[in-house]
Order: C-alpha cells, then structure tokens, then sequence
C-alpha cells in the first residue's frame, strides 16, 4: 500500500524524485517479496520520463536481472512486467529504451511461464507493425502455436486501421478469416468493430474476402452494420453477402434462425441498393436476381424489398 501511494504522489510532483530512487534503490537491495516489488511498478511509471537512464537502471534490478539481487533466482521474478503498471509502460520502453525492451522481452520469452510468453509476444506482434525488424520474429512466433495464433490475429485487426503495414495486416487477417480455429476467425473478424464507415471503399477487398469465408457465418454483424453505414457504393459486397449466405443457408440449414439477424440485416441493404437503382437498370436487375434466389430458398421477409408494382 505504501508504493501504491507513494506512486500517486510522484504523478503530482518532481519535488520527491530524489528521495524515491533513494527509497528504489533501498528496497531493490533488499525487498525480497515480488508481491511487493509489483507494487514498486507504481512508483516507476510516473520516474520514466524524469530519468530514463536511472529507470533502465533501476528495471533491471526490480526484475532480478542484477547480480545478487534478492530475487535473482525467483520463479516469479518477472512477474512486475505482467501487471498492469507492467504492460501500460511496455511500449514507451519499446520506443525509447529499446535495448532495455529487447532484454526484458528475451527474458519473458525464456521464462517458461506461458502467460509471460503469450505477453511478450503481444508486445513484439503489436511494435511489429512499426518496427519492420520485429515483422520476422513476429510471424515466426504467430506460427508457434493455437494461443499465438489468436493473439497475432486480434493484434492484425486492432491495428488495421492505423498501421502503416496495411499490406501485412490485411493479409494476416484473410488468412485468419479461413483459419481452422473458431477463436481465430472471431479474434480476426473484431477488426470490421474498429474501422469507420469512410474505411469501407479502403477495404472493399478484405470484406470481400470475409464474406467468402466461414467467419461471415459466425461473425457477421459488424461487417453488415458497417457496410449499412458505408460512405461509399455496396451494391457489389451487398450482392456477394446475399449470395453467402443464401448458400450456407442450403448448406446447413437455418435452425434456430442461426442467420436471422444477418438476413434482416442484408434485407435492409437490399431495400436500400434497391430504391436507389431507379436510373440504373444493370444493377436493378442484379438485385432482383438475387431477391429472386432468396425467394427460391424459401426466406421469410424478402418480399418486403420489393412492392408488387415493382416485380410486374
């Protein structure tokens, strides 16, 4: 409770800095319970952008990697860079102590703890897309095993709508869309949650690719939501959803209504593609083709697109 507070305070003032490191520096020396030097994390973040080279110092030593520390040969001795405090500060030190990061990294990567793994390697998949270095350790990692697998996918789709590597990330994330794993696809899907209606002509591409694959049958509310909300035309990628899903309905049928809120959801884009092709004889025709192959599998509602004037 004392390095919890004492933390607090350091946010607020400058005044204390010397009298913290001296009271670091006592307890790294002697403070044997890792329980407790978790809590010192507290007390780190807010010295980070006051003394970096102290910091890199004093990281070193709260971790066990001195030699003679009391906690040198600790299981847990790492267990500081997994609490929050932990992994809030990971990436600046990635940015502006990288020789400090590669060290703590290969020592959670050799820990023998699979939880410290699966953490470094979120660190290393997440810096990858802004560290070209890293892309090669980053894909050799994400091949290692199912749980890395997941991971690199909710990383790719978390920072698809950011990174520069826009090439990598979407090419991850079609991959991950076919993967053979449930929680892969899911994982990859959540990127369609994080991008913008304005996003949609940018990635016409990788929805497409989604809409071929077996995670449109599973997760296919977010992508429907932003093709509804898109800024750009979707005759083409409403089409293709239609067409999907009318086949995986013929496929495995529609107990329980499994596909329910996507076929509302695709009607409703029907509707719209439909009384905005007035002047547009071509795609009219397409949508009545596919409202045709609707009608044929026997889906409830799709009548509604269209008036009766319309069709004859």
């Amino acid at each position: 409770w004392a390095w919890e507070a004492f933390g607090s305070i350091l946010w607020r003032t400058s005044e204390l800095d010397e009298l913290a490191w001296a009271a670091i520096d006592h307890a790294l020396t002697n403070e044997h319970l890792v329980s407790v030097r978790c809590c010192m994390m507290k007390a780190f973040l807010p010295l980070f952008n006051r003394d970096k080279v102290r910091f890199e110092v004093g990281f070193d030593a709260l971790i066990g990697s001195t030699v003679g520390s009391p906690v040198q040969t600790h299981s847990s001795r790492l267990a500081p860079l997994v609490t929050y405090s932990g992994v809030h500060v990971f990436p600046y030190i990635q940015s502006w102590l990288p020789s400090l990061a590669r060290r703590l990294l290969d020592a959670m990567l050799q820990s023998g703890d699979k939880t410290t793994e699966l953490i470094a390697a979120w660190f290393i998949f997440g810096r990858s897309f802004q560290d070209e270095q890293l892309v090669a350790e980053a894909t050799s990692l994400a091949g290692s095993s199912l749980d890395h697998r997941r991971l690199m996918a909710a990383v790719a789709g978390n920072v698809l709508s950011w990174t520069d590597q826009v090439a990598r990330a979407e090419a991850i994330l079609k991959d991950a869309f076919a993967d053979e794993d449930h929680q892969v696809r899911t994982q990859s899907s959540d990127a369609f949650r994080r991008l913008k209606p304005q996003d949609v002509e940018r990635y016409t591409s990788l929805i497409d690719t989604f809409l071929r694959s077996p995670a449109f049958g599973e997760n296919g509310f977010a992508v429907l939501h932003l093709m509804e909300e898109a800024t750009c035309d979707v005759l083409d990628l409403t089409i293709l959803a239609a067409e999907m899903t009318i086949a995986d309905i013929e496929r495995n049928g529609n107990r329980g209504s499994r596909r329910g809120m996507d076929l509302d959801r695709i009607q409703d884009l029907l509707k719209t593609e439909y009384d905005t092709s007035e002047r547009n004889a071509a795609s009219r025709k397409r949508i009545l083709d596919v409202i045709d192959l609707m009608l044929a599998s026997g889906l409830s509602g799709v009548d509604s697109v269209v008036t009766a004037h319309d069709r004859w």
